[in-house]
């Protein structure tokens, strides 16, 4: 995790720095979009928005930079033979920082894409796995140094699987609830259960 670090160190800071200034623009922007309304699910969508925008160029950020010491992008495309190999690293932080790591970075995306256009798991797992899948392309194209796998592409499509069901159960329970109290006779809050627009 420290190599990590030491290896997006000065990234990690610019890339929030960036990202934040873009997200506000962003959440702005889809604000004014929709007329500046006050309603909470053009709020909500803004929201999302400008996260979808930090999340981007974080992520660009870090699977695109060049690899401190790397020449070449080396190619895997033997499903689960990295995994097999991280499970067989002298350290622990190893599989940690790669399969901990891009299950986050594809876990947020899978719930932001749910979130945002309120798909299903499998549109989103869909779509996280097609991005998944150019980012690896553009990493061997740019010759970043970085290893270019199908067991990246794999863990991401689990981490947006993660994320995207997550969103999913919180709708059902979240409607789920709205329908208790809407039969109780508990006045509920208008916009509740709808979807962002």
């Amino acid at each position: 995790m420290t190599q990590l670090w030491r290896a997006f160190g000065d990234l990690v800071p610019i890339a929030l720095v960036v990202g934040g200034v873009v997200g506000v623009g962003v959440f702005l922007g889809s604000w004014a979009h929709r007329g500046l309304e006050r309603s909470r699910a053009a709020v909500g969508t803004a929201v999302v928005d400008a996260l979808l925008a930090i999340w981007g160029l974080c992520y660009l950020a870090v699977t695109l930079a060049p690899a401190a010491g790397a020449e070449d992008s080396t190619v895997q495309l033997v499903p689960l033979r990295d995994l097999d190999d991280y499970a067989h690293a002298v350290s622990w932080q190893v599989p940690v920082a790669q399969v901990g790591g891009n299950l986050v970075l594809y876990g947020a995306l899978g719930v932001l894409l749910a979130a945002r256009w309120r798909w299903g798991v499998p549109r989103t797992v869909a779509v996280g796995a097609l991005i998944a899948v150019v980012d690896e392309g553009l990493q061997w194209l740019l010759g970043t140094g970085r290893s270019v796998t199908t067991d990246d592409v794999i863990v991401g499509a689990v981490g947006v699987a993660i994320g995207a069901t997550v969103v999913v159960l919180a709708r059902s329970v979240l409607a789920w609830a709205a329908r208790r109290r809407a039969a109780a006779g508990v006045p509920v809050a208008a916009g509740a259960g709808q979807r962002w627009r």
